[in-house]
């Protein structure tokens, strides 16, 4: 029964990720599956001298953290939501800013690529992190504290070699990476 439990809630969070990821879910679908799971539960745990059937928990269990795998997905977006609305004039524009790299530093033949996490950009206080494309030689590394300057842009999809479409937006998201800064310039090392 604990392993029923426990595969029930992991399962149900899992799908309602992506069925989130994929299809539109208002809220109140939500609201509406979580209020059947506990409707379900209190009749069928409440009924007297009758006992459940052994798949009921799990179930209402996968519907619960159905609901949650939703509102996780959504809370997600409206993170990225939020802070494209404030970064919104500054994309496509030089910006300036101080950040601390928050990953290692990965070497490629055409420069490095770096994940940041700045103070602040043109005075704005937002938690976003920022891929960054240098050609820089200075030498960098995990805590570094650099100050940048570049385009910032939100990243688009691609057609890769074989003619399909990368989303490679999504596939920054999903590291939690709201924008990049290519050929950025690196000083200030620290």
């Amino acid at each position: 029964m604990t392993r029923d439990v426990l595969y029930a809630s992991a399962v149900g969070v899992a799908s309602g990720i992506l069925v989130r990821s994929f299809l539109f879910v208002d809220v109140w679908f939500s609201v509406w599956v979580c209020g059947i799971a506990v409707v379900t539960g209190g009749v069928l745990l409440g009924a007297p001298k009758r006992t459940p059937p052994a798949t009921f928990i799990p179930f209402c269990l996968f519907l619960l953290f159905f609901t949650l795998g939703i509102a996780c997905f959504t809370q997600s977006e409206t993170h990225f939501e939020k802070i494209h609305t404030l970064l919104a004039p500054y994309e496509e524009k030089n910006v300036h800013f101080d950040a601390t790299i928050i990953a290692d530093v990965e070497e490629r033949t055409r420069g490095r690529v770096l994940v940041v996490a700045p103070e602040s950009i043109e005075g704005i206080v937002t938690p976003v992190h920022i891929q960054v494309t240098t050609e820089s030689l200075v030498p960098l590394a995990y805590g570094d504290r650099i100050s940048l300057a570049g385009t910032l842009a939100r990243p688009e999809a691609f057609a890769s070699d074989a003619g399909r479409m990368f989303p490679y937006a999504e596939y920054l998201r999903a590291q939690g990476i709201a924008y990049t800064l290519s050929f950025a310039s690196v000083t200030d090392v620290t």
